[in-house]
């Protein structure tokens, strides 16, 4: 998560904060947590880091050492209460521009509800690309291409709005929109990607898919959170793993 601003960025860990998330908490974390396991050994980044979420979970498992980036030197000042400092780097930098790490500098990047609010897809995958090491793996939890979809049929076929979403809801639009923070009353900027957005950045930026889920809410640790349940077998996220592709000079 990349901060806007200092009001966004309080409401939010107001809302959310660390380790009050239930949909990271009872559904994004549990599906990593086989791939939090491989993490002996490995450098790993956490891009848009926000409040420190992420790390802390990570800093249960074995690892050689973790970044966290971040645009926010708000939520960066939060992230330094919530996770233990001593092996972990915290940087602020605006990740729409190029990253301030040197190549091959990562085995592993984590990207967790961070994708929607860039602009500038192609151009974060090359700079993903080039910080990871060969072999190197990408994790990414982003909005499911199809909930915009879903929420511009609601609008037509019901005559009511939206609570999520503020702009035109095509499928394929490319201009952003406002995605309103939970019951706050504030927003963040929410740029649709499509399948087919998705596939292509992956194919041009030299990456392959090891593995794609489509994620719902139908857990059972969230049967207590009454607002994901009535739509609970609708795909809300999309998680992708994605390897580094090993360049023809470090195969010969």
């Amino acid at each position: 998560m990349s901060g806007k601003n200092a009001e966004y960025e309080k409401i939010w860990d107001e809302v959310y904060g660390h380790d009050r998330d239930p949909i990271r908490m009872n559904v994004i974390y549990p599906l990593l947590e086989v791939e939090f396991t491989k993490l002996t050994g490995k450098k790993i980044l956490d891009l848009g880091c926000g409040n420190g979420s992420l790390i802390r979970q990570i800093q249960k498992y074995n690892y050689k050492s973790i970044c966290g980036i971040d645009q926010s030197g708000e939520f960066l000042k939060t992230a330094k209460k919530n996770i233990d400092c001593r092996d972990t780097k915290l940087v602020q930098s605006n990740i729409l521009e190029k990253l301030p790490f040197e190549n091959d500098s990562f085995d592993s990047v984590f990207a967790i509800f961070v994708i929607n609010e860039l602009p500038l897809l192609y151009n974060m995958f090359c700079e993903i690309n080039r910080v990871l090491a060969q072999e190197g793996c990408f994790y990414i939890v982003m909005t499911h291409p199809f909930l915009l979809l879903r929420n511009f049929l609601f609008e037509k076929f019901t005559g009511k709005k939206n609570e999520k979403f503020i702009g035109n809801l095509n499928y394929k639009n490319k201009k952003p929109m406002k995605y309103i923070l939970s019951t706050a009353e504030v927003s963040t900027p929410f740029f649709q990607y499509t399948f087919e957005d998705i596939i292509n950045v992956v194919n041009n930026t030299k990456m392959e898919i090891n593995k794609l889920k489509e994620i719902d809410t139908s857990s059972d640790l969230l049967k207590e959170h009454l607002k994901y349940q009535a739509e609970k077998n609708v795909p809300k996220y999309l998680y992708l793993k994605l390897t580094k592709k090993i360049s023809v000079d470090h195969k010969l």
